[in-house]
């Protein structure tokens, strides 16, 4: 349906969606990805954590083929440097409009190299794509953005369940 085609365009070009006070908002990832921290986290702070750093890396940089309807003439793109680049099948209507994909796909997959999870007393300050730093935990220590919060109310209090992901 209408949401699932809204959510491809805003993958496909590197942006992010999410329901918010009865809004459908659609904003920059990047915009929020430069945006200060609301709060700062040790180990001391989580009741617990796991984390998760893939073996593969990150890219960087990305590659594409794409064929002009109207000409039918094919261009490839390329967008970064060669060490680690990721191969992209996908249509464009322009080298521009190739480019702008490109560093969508690349972003997104990079989006996953290091990902946490933390339960943590309540905090009514985070968000999904709120920036909070976690300190003092050596090589997790570092800027992250809110992917999901799962609030848990019980006999026991109430924590969170965060879900980050780490920005570079």
């Amino acid at each position: 349906p209408d949401s699932e085609f809204l959510k491809q365009v805003c993958d496909d070009y590197g942006l992010g969606m999410k329901v918010y006070r009865d809004r459908l908002i659609i904003y920059s990832k990047l915009w929020y990805e430069i945006r200060g921290v609301v709060a700062t986290y040790s180990r001391h702070g989580m009741i617990s954590w796991s984390y998760n750093d893939t073996l593969g890396g990150r890219y960087t940089g990305g590659k594409m083929s794409y064929t002009n309807p109207n000409t039918q003439k094919t261009y490839k793109v390329k967008v970064g440097n060669s060490k680690r680049l990721l191969n992209i099948s996908d249509q464009a209507g322009s080298s521009s409009d190739a480019k702008k994909k490109i560093r969508a796909k690349v972003n997104a997959e990079n989006e996953k190299v290091t990902t946490m999870n933390m339960t943590i007393p309540a905090n009514p300050s985070l968000y999904p794509a709120c920036n909070i730093r976690i300190r003092g935990m050596g090589k997790m220590s570092g800027k992250y953005s809110v992917t999901k919060i799962t609030h848990n109310i019980s006999s026991g209090g109430y924590t969170m369940d965060v879900d980050l992901r780490r920005i570079q």
